[in-house]
């Protein structure tokens, strides 16, 4: 059965997107800012320190934890990399530059 977008999903949807103006967030494209707020928000689920992992509790397999993004869209990519992803590894280098965080 194909998933469909019921009515009060587009109303959830636009109401997120004005919450957080993501017309402005785009530099008025809607679209831009949309792709930067779900950035945003993976970015901010996805922190971890440097050299995280995930470790298996039977055999002691040790995962790196991570995330991989593709954005697509010269706006898109430039809004991203401005608003997002700078602004995290400057923050992540400064936190993480006063701690000393044990590696896997």
């Amino acid at each position: 059965m194909p998933l469909a977008i019921i009515p009060t999903d587009l109303q959830s949807t636009a109401k997120l997107l004005h919450q957080f103006d993501a017309t402005a967030l785009g530099e008025g494209d809607l679209t831009a800012g949309a792709n930067t707020l779900a950035v945003m928000a993976l970015a901010i689920a996805n922190i971890a320190p440097p050299g995280s992992c995930l470790m298996d509790g039977k055999d002691g397999t040790r995962v790196p934890v991570g995330m991989g993004m593709l954005v697509s869209g010269a706006l898109s990519c430039d809004i991203v990399s401005d608003r997002v992803l700078t602004i995290l590894q400057s923050r992540q280098n400064h936190l993480y530059g006063h701690s000393h965080p044990v590696s896997c």
